[in-house]
């Protein structure tokens, strides 16, 4: 897919991913149409790209961590102990392993680094265009396989 504004297109699929922005207000604020957006989203599959954001181990790492510092900060240590040796054991498993969700927070980190540096790396569109689709590709290829990074497998 290539987007007559490459820029408009990566700004809009990051408002909708990293926001949870509505395409409707997404539209208000780059002067698109709503079915423009929607094109954008199904064919660059955001609502999957979102949904892995969502539940990526990250996200889910934070949360927990988030739920510890609660607990420790209430200061009963004890009467918490068996929530906090839970979540401990939680945030171990999340450690272990590299998923599916990890390579698009990977990827979408290294676009994010990309495009900052772009103008000192000398890149241009054609360059993100193919790098998009062979990230896309491989995306692909991974979920086609039942994700092998996966230790499990």
């Amino acid at each position: 897919m290539r987007p007559k504004d490459p820029d408009k297109y990566e700004l809009a699929m990051r408002l909708y991913i990293q926001e949870r922005i509505p395409l409707k207000e997404i539209a208000k604020r780059l002067g698109t149409t709503p079915q423009t957006l929607t094109r954008w989203k199904q064919r660059g599959a955001w609502a999957e790209k979102r949904q892995a954001t969502m539940l990526s181990p990250r996200a889910l790492y934070q949360k927990l961590l988030g739920q510890l510092d609660i607990l420790i900060d209430e200061g009963d240590p004890a009467g918490n102990a068996d929530a906090i040796s839970k979540i401990c054991k939680q945030v171990k498993e999340l450690q272990k392993g590299i998923t599916v969700d990890d390579v698009i927070l990977a990827f979408s980190d290294f676009g994010d680094w990309i495009m900052q540096n772009a103008g000192t790396l000398k890149l241009d569109e054609a360059f993100f265009q193919r790098l998009t689709s062979l990230q896309d590709s491989y995306l692909h290829h991974l979920i086609a396989t039942d994700n092998p990074l996966d230790p499990s497998h």
